[in-house]
């Protein structure tokens, strides 16, 4: 159901940038209509025939841009992006394009001196494949050090909370994933310098800290997948309540070598635990968790460890916010988090791997 989110997407790009000045740059031959802020002053390149790109901007949470395709028969496969640090980012998108695609890259942001970004992009046009087309930005705007070397994975990302400091005001974090599923930060959360993690949130539960964000929408998916990178010394890690705030929907938290959850089970009004063992503790140091869900089938993970289960009924999933860091009134999370992302996919597990991989943790 990822084209409910590429459609709100859409929306939201336009009610963001429509209102502000539109100037087109006629660079080497090819018109760029660039859209935002004014942090990017210039757009080279992007010499191709079969891919259409324009309406670039750059806002709190990453740089956008509408990718079209004159043929009908492109998939674009990944997007590096190389700041001027040298630093790069691979973004897996495996994505058909349509006729106005909106792309959304978290980790760019507008900076206050002139930097430049290249940009190359892979896809399959027809029966040619690992074609690529190259260009550069130029203007008030950088690729977040904290997504130096890494592989992110954008296909049916839903929310991506990345809970540093870099990506928050002081009072909100944001999502980076384009959707816009900000989050309130409550009773007095903090940003730390962790030694492996650099800038990452931590939650203190007796001071009942948590972070609520706006209702995220998940009634039309039909699988899901969850990853947090946490170091965790107690209780509950995310948890979502429905949009009317009446009821439990799903819960996800860590304990001892296990993943631990509730989920809504169709047709039968209430949520059921499942508790899934995994061969590593979870406690006191950084992990990458996960859940992943469709059906009736719940996997879990822990760093490159895998378990799944059966259930007797399948899994529904609501919409409403997160409560990042709690259970709402209870069981608040004690420890540390970051890069906490959402799908509207079951990852395989080599896609985890990918994720773990291309890491915002020291793993050394």
């Amino acid at each position: 159901m990822s084209s409910n989110f590429k459609a709100q997407s859409a929306i939201e790009y336009l009610m963001t940038y429509g209102w502000m000045l539109l100037v087109v740059a006629i660079v080497g031959g090819a018109i760029f209509s660039v859209v935002g802020d004014q942090s990017i002053e210039s757009v080279n390149g992007f010499d191709s025939n079969d891919i259409d790109i324009r309406d670039f901007g750059v806002g709190e949470s990453g740089l956008t841009f509408v990718m079209s395709d004159p043929i009908g028969q492109t998939e674009v496969r990944d997007i590096q992006v190389t700041g001027s640090g040298s630093g790069s980012t691979k973004y897996i998108l495996d994505q058909d394009l349509s006729n106005n695609e909106v792309i959304h890259l978290p980790g760019v942001k507008s900076s206050d001196e002139e930097g430049e970004l290249e940009i190359e992009i892979t896809y399959d046009a027809g029966n040619l494949e690992n074609l690529t087309t190259t260009g550069q930005l130029q203007g008030s705007l950088v690729l977040e050090e904290s997504f130096y070397e890494r592989e992110l994975i954008l296909n049916g990302l839903v929310g991506y909370w990345p809970l540093t400091q870099s990506f928050s005001s002081e009072t909100e974090v944001y999502d980076v994933s384009g959707n816009n599923y900000h989050g309130d930060m409550r009773n007095g959360l903090e940003f730390v310098d962790d030694p492996e993690a650099g800038s990452v949130m931590e939650f203190i539960s007796d001071y009942e800290q948590d972070i609520l964000t706006d209702d995220v929408l998940l009634s039309d998916v039909d699988e899901i997948t969850i990853l947090v990178w946490m170091d965790r010394d107690g209780g509950r890690a995310i948890s979502q309540r429905d949009s009317g705030d009446t009821s439990y929907q799903f819960q996800f938290w860590t304990s001892g070598s296990g993943v631990n959850s509730y989920w809504p089970q169709e047709g039968t009004g209430g949520n059921e635990r499942s508790d899934i063992d995994l061969e590593d503790s979870v406690y006191s140091e950084w992990h990458l968790v996960s859940m992943s869900s469709r059906e009736n089938i719940l996997r879990a993970s822990n760093n490159l460890s895998f378990a799944q289960l059966e259930k007797e009924n399948d899994i529904v999933y609501p919409d409403g916010p997160v409560h990042i860091g709690s259970r709402r009134e209870g069981f608040y999370f004690d420890g540390r988090m970051k890069d906490l992302m959402i799908f509207d996919r079951f990852l395989t597990e080599e896609e985890i791997e990918t994720i773990y991989k291309g890491s915002i943790i020291d793993l050394e």
